[in-house]
């Protein structure tokens, strides 16, 4: 049960890692310059999307994103 995390966005652009077992905050990534409206993570990956206009894939350790996609306004998922 301790390995469990979570992951939550933030309206500061950032995902926060939550180790859920042990009710700990373990990681903050900034990831986008403004709110992020949508974080979805399946196993391998997680994609955001923020008011920023930017929609990214990312790994689960958030090193870098595999791809980005700029809209002319700000992004969700639906």
């Amino acid at each position: 049960m301790n390995q469990k995390r979570l992951f939550c966005a933030t309206v500061t652009g950032a995902v926060v890692q939550v180790n859920y077992g042990k009710r700990q905050l373990e990681r903050v990534f900034q990831l986008h310059d403004g709110k992020i409206n949508d974080l979805r993570v399946a196993e391998g990956f997680a994609v955001t999307a923020s008011d920023d206009k930017f929609l990214r894939v990312w790994p689960t350790d958030f090193s870098d994103f595999f791809l980005e996609a700029e809209h002319e306004s700000a992004v969700s998922l639906f």
